[in-house]
């Protein structure tokens, strides 16, 4: 019995390449953008110095089936000490793996050393951290999700040092894809099932709303100050909230592209909304966008347009610009 509960053991043929191999799924950075994190399908999560690009750590998850070592989703804390992942085991969660989340602890020069693994019954999907590294909040795949089990969707937050689970919330109808805790120790999250919920230092749910002009929420941001919120949702804009009541404030710019999907937003250090998006279908034809916006929802710079077969899937404040993936 005890055999059979031991990972496999058997080795596996790996070639460095020095680069991901696959898509990237996440993309973290620390306050001051000295580290970059990435997490990828190919089961690697790689570190970076920056701003000079420079690797400096290939952590690679086991291998497991159906998707099983890939790595869905990354974060940082704001002082680079710990490093947070979710691995895609228990994509079916009756194959006998389990959804889980790594910490791994940044310790000796910058060197990521394993520190715990929390297995759920739902694949974590989106991870961030409390401005002070101390808090872990982690959203959830389901309850529609395939193998998800029962009550196992939602939001949780987790005791970074210690693992410990100090808050959940599983009254949720769809996936949770997007986090953010805020300057004041509350946290915002977003999920497919419409709503903005807004959470209390306490950490319990003190806002909850429909999200403005029937965007699906994918993804959250908030500005510096703590006062406004960001909200994305694959349309073609992005909304600006108040932080507190969750009221709509503005919406950003559409400067009329056809077919275009904002699907990363983040909020630089000197209060510019950034919005990475995709527009057209067709690899051959399809752009990536980035663009600044002003709290108010006006353009601050003039649209960055790269013709590129992939889609922007992530954003990160890096100081006063951003990185995407």
């Amino acid at each position: 019995a005890a055999i059979k509960s031991c990972p496999e053991q058997a080795p596996i043929l790996r070639i460095e390449t020095g680069m991901h191999t696959a898509k990237i799924f996440g993309i973290a950075t620390d306050a001051a953008c000295t580290l970059l994190a990435t997490a990828s399908q190919d089961r690697t999560v790689r570190i970076w110095s920056m701003p000079d690009g420079r690797p400096k750590q290939t952590i690679r998850l086991p291998d497991e089936r159906e998707r099983g070592g890939a790595a869905l989703s990354v974060a940082l804390s704001p002082d680079g000490r710990w490093l947070a992942v979710s691995r895609g085991g228990g994509y079916v969660l009756n194959d006998g793996t389990k959804a889980s989340v790594v910490i791994y602890e940044i310790v000796n020069g910058g060197k990521a050393e394993f520190a715990r693994r929390i297995e759920f019954g739902s694949r974590a999907i989106s991870l961030a951290f409390s401005r002070d590294g101390s808090k872990l909040a982690v959203g959830f795949k389901g309850p529609k999700g395939v193998g998800v089990i029962p009550g196992s969707q939602g939001l949780a937050v987790i005791e970074t040092a210690s693992g410990r689970i100090t808050a959940t919330d599983r009254d949720y109808g769809d996936d949770g894809y997007g986090l953010t805790f805020t300057p004041d120790g509350g946290l915002v999250s977003v999920s497919w099932d419409g709503y903005v919920r807004r959470y209390g230092s306490n950490l319990k749910l003190s806002t909850k709303v429909k999200a403005p002009e029937d965007i699906n929420p994918y993804s959250v941001a908030v500005d510096p100050t703590g006062r406004m919120i960001a909200v994305a949702g694959r349309q073609n804009y992005a909304v600006i909230m108040d932080s507190a009541k969750l009221k709509l404030k503005a919406r950003s710019l559409n400067r009329g592209l056809a077919d275009v999907e904002v699907t990363g937003i983040a909020w630089s250090s000197g209060g510019l909304l950034w919005e990475g998006a995709t527009a057209g279908d067709a690899p051959d034809d399809r752009v990536t966008i980035l663009r600044a916006m002003r709290s108010d929802g006006s353009l601050a710079t003039v649209d960055s347009i790269v013709r590129s077969p992939n889609r922007v899937n992530n954003l990160a404040a890096c100081g006063e610009d951003v990185v995407y993936s």
